[in-house]
C-alpha cells in the first residue's frame, strides 16, 4: 500500500527573505566568532577595558554630528521636490531616525532605506517620490564614499596592487554611472524599460516609468545635489574622525592619514547587503587593512567593535521614538475599545 506524502508548503517571498536574513546573521556571527578566536578574546577584552573614556566621548560627539548632517541632507532632498515640501521637519526627522534604528537590524543599508521609503509614503508623499528621495540620498552617500576611497587608496597605493584597487572601486563606479543615467537620461533607460516590460508586464512598466520620472526630478536640482554631496563628504570625514578618536582611545600608534585611507573602503564593505549591519565583514576589513600598518588582530578587532558600538548611539534616538510611537499607538487602541 502506497502511503501518501504531504508536499512541503511552498516557500513564500517573505519566508525566503526571513531565511536569507537568518543565514546572513548566522554567517556574520560565525565570522565574528572566528575573528575573535584568532585575535584572542582575553587580549581583545583587555584592549576594550583600557579604552580612554575621554576619547570615547569624543567619538560619541562625532557620531551625533554625523547623524545630524545625514538627517539634514535628506531633508534638503525631500524639500527639493514639490510632493515633499508639505512634510514637516519633525515628521521627516521621526521617519529618518526610526528607519535608521530599524535598519540596524536589517541587511546592509537596504533595509533601513526600505523602511524610510514606506514610512514617507504614509505621509502622503507618492511612493515613487519617496523612493526617489531615499535612492538619491543613498547614491550621493555612496558617491562620497567612492571619492574618499579613491583619494585614500591613492595615498597608500604602495600597499595594494593596481588590480586590487580596480576590483574594489569598479563595481561602485559602475553603480554611480547608472545613477547618473537615472538622473539625467531622458531616452535610454525609458526605452529599455519599454522594450523589456511594456507588452508583457504593463503594470510593472508603469511603475518603472513613475520611478524614473521621480528620480529625474533631481536632475534639475543640481545646486541641491552639489550641497548634499558636499554634506555627504563631510559625513565621511566625521566617520573617519570617529575611527581615529577610537584608535586614540585604544592607544593605537597609527597616523590620521591611514584612517582616511582605510575607513572609506571599510564602510563600502559594511554597506554590502551580505551581512546584517556589517556584522563580521566590517571586523574582517578592519583586521586586514589595519594589519598592514602593524595593528595587532586584537586591537583591530577592538577598534571594529567600538566603531560599530558607537555608531549605535545614532540609532538610540530612533529607538526611543519608535518605542514612544508604539506606546502611543497602543494607548489609542486601548481608548477606542468600549468598556
Amino acid at each position: 500500500m502506497n502511503e501518501r506524502t504531504t508536499p512541503p508548503p511552498p516557500t513564500t517571498p517573505r519566508r525566503r527573505g526571513a531565511l536569507g536574513r537568518g543565514l546572513r546573521l548566522t554567517l556574520g556571527v560565525g565570522l565574528m566568532a572566528a575573528l575573535l578566536y584568532y585575535a584572542d578574546p582575553a587580549t581583545v577584552g583587555a584592549a576594550l577595558a583600557s579604552a580612554s573614556p575621554v576619547w570615547l566621548l569624543a567619538a560619541a560627539a562625532t557620531v551625533i554630528a554625523d547623524r545630524a548632517a545625514n538627517a539634514h541632507r535628506w531633508l534638503l532632498l525631500l524639500r527639493a521636490i514639490d510632493s515633499g515640501r508639505h512634510v514637516s521637519v519633525g515628521a521627516a526627522m521621526r521617519v529618518f531616525f526610526v528607519s535608521g534604528f530599524l535598519g540596524s537590524f536589517l541587511p546592509g543599508s537596504v533595509g533601513g532605506d526600505a523602511v524610510r521609503t514606506l514610512s514617507l509614503s504614509r505621509l502622503s508623499v507618492p511612493p515613487a517620490d519617496a523612493l526617489a528621495s531615499v535612492f538619491v540620498d543613498r547614491m550621493l552617500g555612496i558617491a562620497s564614499v567612492l571619492l574618499m576611497a579613491s583619494a585614500g587608496l591613492a595615498l597608500v597605493h604602495d600597499l595594494f596592487s593596481t588590480q586590487t584597487i580596480v576590483l574594489l572601486l569598479l563595481p561602485v563606479a559602475g553603480a554611480l554611472a547608472v545613477f547618473l543615467l537615472l538622473l539625467f537620461d531622458q531616452r535610454l533607460l525609458p526605452a529599455i524599460a519599454a522594450y523589456l516590460a511594456a507588452d508583457r508586464f504593463p503594470s510593472l512598466h508603469r511603475m518603472i516609468d513613475r520611478a524614473l520620472a521621480a528620480i529625474r526630478q533631481y536632475g534639475d536640482r543640481r545646486g541641491t545635489l552639489l550641497v548634499v554631496l558636499g554634506l555627504s563628504v563631510g559625513v565621511q570625514v566625521l566617520r573617519t574622525l570617529q575611527a581615529w578618536t577610537l584608535g586614540q582611545a585604544l592607544g593605537l600608534d597609527v597616523g590620521l592619514l591611514w584612517y582616511f585611507a582605510f575607513l572609506p573602503v571599510i564602510i563600502l564593505v559594511m554597506l554590502l547587503p551580505t551581512s546584517v549591519a556589517g556584522l563580521g565583514t566590517g571586523a574582517l576589513a578592519f583586521q586586514l587593512l589595519f594589519g598592514t600598518v602593524g595593528v595587532s588582530p586584537a586591537d583591530a578587532f577592538a577598534l571594529a567593535v567600538l566603531f560599530s558600538a558607537t555608531a549605535l548611539i545614532g540609532a538610540l534616538a530612533g529607538g526611543v521614538l519608535f518605542v514612544l510611537e508604539r506606546g502611543r499607538s497602543s494607548g489609542d487602541v486601548g481608548r477606542s475599545i468600549p468598556s
